[in-house]
């Protein structure tokens, strides 16, 4: 009953949501209702659905989702940050300190986040209508399903500013990405990479969650804003930084494998730049430059070399169009992490910052923003080519 209460004054960014996570619903829940009931009759499972139908319905939750991310974004102010609190009396934008115990969520939006969710909305409309044209493996309640789940738990991370639920968002969006694997396994020596990526997630996911309630258990708190101002680095917070920055940075670099759909290639780009913008919100705005920390830098510029050479020694003599796009791809991963410890190694001075350091935050950030398109459309031509 509070749910329904609260929907009348449901704001934007919540909105933007819910659409795609509850329209993930539909297509999934007839599917596997239909597979319980052919499994209750022992029957041979046909899922027939009206192709037309089901795509008019993935082409509206997109158009919208995409209004509602633009008019996120357009409402921010410039440099500014939202508060959207849910509380037994339902949304508002102030947090009260005299009933604590009555909140019930809390959604910060800030305009770096709101301006993502919305490159990811038009990527992810593009996506989908390749998706809608793609003939080698056509459209169905599955596919739609785990590619609504994905974008729902994408957006989820860009409007999150609580490490507990950039979890839950980056775990939605895990549940959409394995989908979105289902059934592409057909050879048993593939079997093992499969089982290798679902665990492989696993750990990652929990790694993240430990490093998460490592910093709650000393702080008492999870809210990014919070924690940065009451941050001083010791034994635990070090292990935290590793246990929350090593898994995504792997699933930055590692988003995907033997993937030929070229949308589906395109989902798995948005994870990676996903993951890399959690990077940015614990290494800048969660951690910042404590002492202690000033070698981190040099470590992310040797992975990035590290990640460049790789990426030329694999397309030197690659024919196979989908891994040139992943060696390509790594390539510009390569620069990425490259601009990323540049970016944190000017952090740490004033001198350091007025030399190079707030040129290489906006060459990070240009290049973060880059990304996206540039491996979506490496994707699409590469995989039409095979």
């Amino acid at each position: 009953m509070f749910f329904f209460r609260s929907l009348p004054g449901l704001p934007l960014p919540v909105l933007s949501l819910l659409l795609p996570f509850a329209a993930a619903f539909l297509p999934l829940g007839f599917y596997f209702y239909r597979r319980i009931k052919c499994w209750h009759k022992d029957e041979d499972c046909v899922c027939e659905i009206n192709l037309r139908s089901l795509k008019v319905l993935f082409l509206v939750v997109l158009i919208v989702n995409l209004f509602l991310t633009w008019s996120v974004w357009t409402s921010m102010g410039k440099g500014g940050t939202e508060l959207f609190v849910l509380s037994n009396e339902g949304w508002s934008k102030t947090l009260s300190p005299d009933s604590p115990m009555l909140i019930k969520a809390v959604l910060q939006v800030d305009t770096f986040g709101a301006m993502s969710a919305f490159m990811m909305g038009c990527v992810a409309f593009i996506a989908g209508l390749a998706a809608m044209a793609y003939k080698n493996d056509t459209i169905n309640l599955l596919k739609v399903g785990f590619f609504l789940t994905t974008l729902a738990g994408i957006q989820g991370i860009f409007y999150s500013g609580d490490l507990f639920s950039l979890f839950i968002f980056i775990f939605i969006s895990q549940i959409g990405a394995s989908g979105l694997f289902h059934g592409i396994v057909t050879k048993k020596e593939e079997m093992k990479k499969l089982l290798w990526y679902y665990v492989s997630r696993s750990m990652a996911l929990l790694m993240f969650l430990a490093g998460a309630t490592l910093l709650y258990y000393n702080y008492k708190t999870a809210n990014i804003a919070v924690l940065s101002t009451v941050l001083k680095l010791g034994t635990n917070e070090k292990i935290a930084y590793a246990l929350l920055i090593v898994p995504l940075l792997f699933m930055f670099i590692k988003s995907s494998s033997y993937v030929t759909d070229g949308s589906k290639r395109v989902f798995f780009a948005i994870r990676a730049q996903a993951a890399l913008f959690v990077v940015f919100r614990i290494i800048f705005s969660l951690y910042g430059p404590l002492q202690g920390l000033e070698k981190i830098p040099n470590l992310f510029i040797l992975l990035g070399l590290i990640l460049l050479i790789t990426s030329i020694l694999l397309t030197i003599n690659e024919k196979d169009p989908v891994k040139f796009a992943e060696a390509a791809e790594m390539f510009m991963k390569g620069f990425l992490v490259i601009s990323m410890g540049i970016s944190m190694s000017g952090t740490y001075s004033a001198q350091a910052a007025a030399e190079y350091g707030f040129g290489a935050i906006e060459s990070m950030v240009a290049l973060w923003i880059l990304f996206l398109p540039v491996s979506a459309a490496l994707s699409f031509v590469c995989c039409t080519l095979k």
